[in-house]
């Protein structure tokens, strides 16, 4: 699901001290969002 991604994305950030990340998502139906995230 889209939460257990953003906390695997937000975990990975940490480990390999990096600073933003891309997640995506494909919803079905032609639908998809995609989310930028960055750490301060």
């Amino acid at each position: 699901t889209g939460g257990m991604i953003l906390g695997t994305v937000l975990d990975e950030l940490e480990r390999r001290d990096l600073n933003t990340a891309l997640i995506t998502l494909c919803v079905g139906a032609g639908m998809g969002t995609a989310t930028i995230i960055e750490r301060v």
